[in-house]
């Protein structure tokens, strides 16, 4: 009596053919949803590591002589102390790219539109793929005979106007190493 007393106390028992649809269900969904995630990013890191363009453009700008006149009325709107750049013209002289390597494989581009007084800037850590985005506007000092930058904003998610500005270097700086 007290065998069956306990038996009906433990309530229902779990079969085994039910605890191994639970193990093959949890199994099943673990390939349908982790594999491919895996997959994914491994696919986003090989990609990652055959892009070569910055780490080439950090190359190109680390040992080219620094455009230091050019770069000394820009060094307190973009901090340039202690780093590489080199300062070109484009759109008919109305724009102006600044290309910056720090000493920790940083590279930042920078979009200087002259008439409307704006700029946009890239910026690419130690060879990343994904850049981050800032724009405002920039003043000329004449006084000061330099360039200051007003209104700073991170774009925190890649507007239009960001991708635009990283589609028109990338075209800019392949005609330029196309005519050199």
């Amino acid at each position: 009596m007290s065998s069956t007393a306990e038996a009906d106390d433990l309530g229902p028992a779990l079969q085994v053919e039910d605890a191994l649809t639970v193990m093959v269900v949890i199994l099943v969904l673990r390939l349908v949803l982790f594999v491919p995630l895996m997959n994914l990013d491994r696919a986003r890191l090989d990609h990652a590591e055959k892009e070569t363009y910055w780490e080439q453009l950090y190359e190109r700008l680390r040992s080219a002589p620094p455009d230091a006149a050019m770069a000394a009325s820009y060094e307190d709107a973009f901090a340039l102390g202690g780093k590489s750049a080199r300062i070109s013209a484009a759109g008919g002289g109305k724009l102006r790219f600044l290309e910056i390597a720090d000493p920790d494989q940083n590279v930042t581009v920078i979009r200087h539109d002259l008439g409307g007084q704006g700029y946009r800037s890239l910026f690419i850590q130690k060879f990343s793929n994904v850049p981050s985005f800032r724009h405002g506007r920039i003043k000329w000092s004449p006084r000061e005979r330099k360039w200051f930058t007003l209104d700073d904003q991170v774009d925190y998610a890649q507007t239009p106007e960001s991708a635009a500005m990283l589609d028109e270097y990338r075209e800019w700086a392949a005609t330029r190493e196309g005519g050199k």
